[in-house]
């Protein structure tokens, strides 16, 4: 979790056929909450594709992950998520993060 840094890269040991990524946030209540986020994939690690732009107009609660579903299946060993808003509005905006979750099929309810 954390409060300041913008920028995440999940790495996995064998590439993944991915549909989209989540995101569970804590302490939504007090705005902690990921608003915007942006999402690029790679294999490398170093050559990255952007997938887009997510945002959430309603905040997600303390249990349910911020859904980014992709536009087609990607295949990737590398997930950059980098948050460029939460709904805090403080003059130092923080975010909280409790979970990232990778999915290579929908688990959630869209």
């Amino acid at each position: 979790y954390t409060y300041y840094e913008p920028e995440f890269t999940m790495a996995f040991n064998s590439t993944k056929e991915l549909i989209g990524v989540g995101i569970l946030c804590n302490y939504t209540s007090y705005g902690y909450g990921v608003k915007k986020v942006a999402v690029s994939t790679s294999l490398d690690g170093k050559t990255w594709i952007k997938m887009g732009t997510a945002t959430t107009a309603t905040q997600y609660d303390d249990e349910t992950p911020f859904p980014i579903v992709f536009n087609t299946p990607v295949t990737c060993k590398y997930v950059k998520l980098t948050i460029l808003e939460s709904f805090d509005t403080s003059e130092n905006p923080r975010f909280l993060i409790g979970e990232i979750g990778a999915y290579e099929y929908l688990d959630w309810n869209l």
